[in-house]
């Protein structure tokens, strides 16, 4: 019997292991649900990565922060933060300053036009999120979100073994 992802993928064979099954199917649906929030991005001219640098800016909205601080909170590993920060500080949805203690530091703060466009976003990205949980249980959620969160922590041992 075929599963639904090997279905969904067209694949002749089966997965090599209930393993490799259950990261693809991951992958597979988070590729699903970035669609569905860079469908509600398109009609603003906003990427996944520059939607979630002004979230991560709107929380730090009093202080800003550095493009290394930015880098560290992306969900997406971003290598080239700097030219987002570009593009955003072009159409006026950030603005960079430099630290005056330290000239070498820079500093990204959203600017208000940015954060009435992410308060126009979140409902229905909100709603989006609440929509692919729905049939699920809070209990059954929360599960989710435990078992998810062992296999990131997991995947970060492998990426930064203890070494001796």
């Amino acid at each position: 019997m075929s599963s639904t992802l090997q279905h969904e993928l067209h694949r002749k064979f089966a997965f090599s292991s209930p393993s490799v099954e259950a990261s693809l199917s991951i992958m597979r649906t988070a590729a699903l649900i970035e669609w569905q929030i860079t469908k509600n991005l398109l009609p603003h001219n906003l990427t996944h990565s520059q939607y979630s640098l002004l979230r991560i800016l709107r929380e730090e909205s009093d202080k800003g922060l550095q493009c290394g601080e930015i880098s560290q909170r992306l969900i997406n590993m971003t290598p080239d933060v700097t030219r987002l920060l570009d593009r955003l500080e072009k159409r006026g949805l950030i603005k960079r300053q430099r630290d005056f203690n330290d000239r070498r530091i820079v500093v990204a703060k959203i600017t208000q036009k940015a954060i009435d466009l992410l308060a126009e976003l979140d409902l229905p990205i909100d709603q989006m999120h609440i929509s692919v949980f729905k049939d699920m249980s809070s209990d059954n959620v929360k599960a989710f979100i435990e078992s998810l969160s062992n296999i990131r922590e997991r995947l970060i041992n492998l990426s930064h073994p203890i070494t001796h």
